[in-house]
């Protein structure tokens, strides 16, 4: 290993990782992010789905009283009563350990990513079509933000029939071709709006996101406070997180519930699920509108999605902390010592290239 004199006034070695190092590197990063992947799909995807459309179910339990018998032997016979005790059930998706544990049992353990190749080929389609209108797309204009929301809008549209196919492959327990789970033309026509819904309010809450960062950044440079400085990162934060809580959820919401109105009759679904909304529609002859799609929308399956989300979040903190944590173990063992001084330099031509 050789050393040479570093711009910083301090000695850094210039390192040559051998092979194997390399190569254990990318085999546990590559591992991480399919872990992380993974968790985004069965989490954030499947278990939110099956939380938006799980209906409060409850059990009615009958209550038996004994009734003595006047004979020569005294026998007790339980008879019932007209009274029944109505207890609440759970919902199946409070609990993500509960859920994987029913997605299991319902269909193996290839369950918690069942849907996968659909919500690829729905990935794949859009960005196809966001791959053909780059090539009209003039970047730092505003024809390049209005090409990007035109490639969002018309290829969300276009691929909905696909996206509902997969939302039904989640949620129900049937194992169909897609040829079978695709929609057909007239009930394609019932998801435009609410994809485009969801997708306007996607790109404005994006807009607003970043108008406020750049809002408070200004107001940075004039108030050099510590207060002041944390307004850049502050503000936008807290948009994002009223936009997601209050518009983005709602949208998404309104949009799964809407694709679950088209399932199939004969399609049993892994969570209990009402399909007439609340006594707002008769499947099969009503058509659920966005309206009544949302105020069947209860607080508590609010609340539930919300908590999926938050602990989606911090597992993939615990597994992002558990990887950097790995990746300085196995820098130690193909660097040595020469670790902490790589490490500082680093840290000084970082240092040098923000300021």
């Amino acid at each position: 290993m050789e050393y040479e004199a570093g711009e910083f006034g301090r000695q850094h070695p210039n390192f040559h990782p051998p092979t194997w190092g390399v190569a254990m590197l990318a085999v546990t990063t590559i591992a991480f992010v399919l872990l992380a992947m993974s968790l985004e799909y069965t989490i954030r995807l499947i278990m939110v789905n099956l939380a938006i459309i799980e209906s409060p179910s409850a059990t009615v339990v009958k209550v038996y009283e004994p009734l003595i018998s006047e004979g020569k032997e005294n026998e007790a016979i339980h008879v019932e009563i007209e009274e029944t005790v109505v207890v609440p059930e759970k919902p199946i998706t409070n609990s993500i350990r509960r859920t994987m544990r029913h997605l299991t049992s319902v269909g193996g353990f290839t369950a918690r990513w069942r849907g996968l190749g659909l919500f690829l080929l729905y990935v794949a389609v859009l960005g196809v079509v966001h791959l053909i209108f780059s090539t009209f797309s003039v970047r730092r204009s505003h024809r390049f933000n209005l090409l990007n929301f035109a490639a969002d809008m018309i290829g969300s549209l276009a691929a909905s029939r696909i996206h509902c196919a997969w939302t039904h492959a989640t949620i129900s327990t049937s194992t169909k071709r897609f040829r079978d789970r695709v929609v057909s033309r007239s009930q394609w026509k019932q998801l435009l709006l609410p994809t485009a819904l969801l997708v306007f309010l996607q790109e404005a809450s994006f807009s607003a996101i970043v108008l406020s960062g750049r809002g408070s950044y200004e107001l940075s440079r004039t108030y050099t406070s510590p207060a002041g400085r944390t307004l850049p990162f502050l503000i936008p934060l807290v948009v994002a997180l009223a936009l997601w809580l209050f518009v983005l959820v709602p949208a998404h919401v309104v949009l799964i519930r809407k694709e679950a109105s088209l399932l199939p009759a004969e399609d049993e679904t892994i969570v209990p699920f009402d399909r007439t909304f609340g006594n707002r529609v008769v499947p099969g002859l009503t058509i659920l509108s966005l309206r009544d799609a949302w105020k069947s929308f209860g607080g508590d399956a609010w609340r539930r999605v919300v908590v999926l989300h938050v602990k989606f979040f911090a597992i993939v903190l615990v597994v992002f902390v558990v990887y950097t944590q790995v990746l300085l173990a196995e820098f130690w063992a193909i660097m040595g010592d020469a670790l902490p001084t790589w490490l500082c330099s680093a840290k000084a031509r970082l240092h040098t290239l923000v300021l």
